[in-house]
């Protein structure tokens, strides 16, 4: 017991000292679409976000990531008026290409990601206040341009209660050592 215990925290050692952290940050415009359930129309707005990212690399330039896409903003509703609205997600990404790992060998000047996790959304008005729930399905691209690493992204959460559906894109910029 005790070896395989040793083993174990052998082989987590190891896959964490391989691991590197990488942070996003960028700007874009969301969208809470329309309800047909309760006919309430689709509200929109801009928002800022961060994605830190802890990339396991699985060969020489793709990587599988933990990551959190924390996004902050407005969204405004024609008829109950503007919100504040804040997304705490947590996903797992597949990254090939740029960016897909720290220091990496430039085999590219483009790479990209696709990925899945949970997301809630939380939304407030002066007189509401509710809270969405569900998988958040993500995709971007990447682009090496003169020693600095810009992205694009879309991303879309489907309520598990049915209940709202919510879809976003922007733009973002990578920090890392890409040479």
């Amino acid at each position: 017991m005790k070896r395989i215990v040793f083993l174990l925290l052998t082989f987590l050692s190891s896959s964490i000292y391989a691991a590197d952290f990488m942070h996003d940050i960028g700007v874009g415009f969301w969208s809470k679409l329309r309800n047909t359930n309760n006919a309430e129309p689709t509200s929109y707005g801009p928002f800022a976000q961060y994605m830190p990212r802890c990339n396991f690399k699985i060969k020489e330039n793709m990587s599988v990531s933990l990551a959190s896409p924390i996004a902050i903003g407005a969204r405004f509703h024609p008829t109950q008026g503007n919100y504040f609205q804040l997304q705490l997600p947590a996903t797992v990404l597949y990254n090939i290409g740029h960016a897909a790992f720290k220091k990496e060998k430039l085999n590219g000047n483009v790479g990209g990601y696709i990925g899945t996790g949970f997301n809630y959304i939380l939304s407030a008005s002066e007189t509401l206040r509710e809270s969405d729930f569900g998988l958040i399905s993500l995709a971007g691209l990447r682009f090496y341009t003169h020693h600095h690493s810009l992205g694009l992204q879309v991303s879309y959460t489907h309520d598990f209660r049915f209940k709202n559906n919510f879809i976003g894109a922007g733009f973002f910029y990578t920090f890392g050592y890409f040479e």
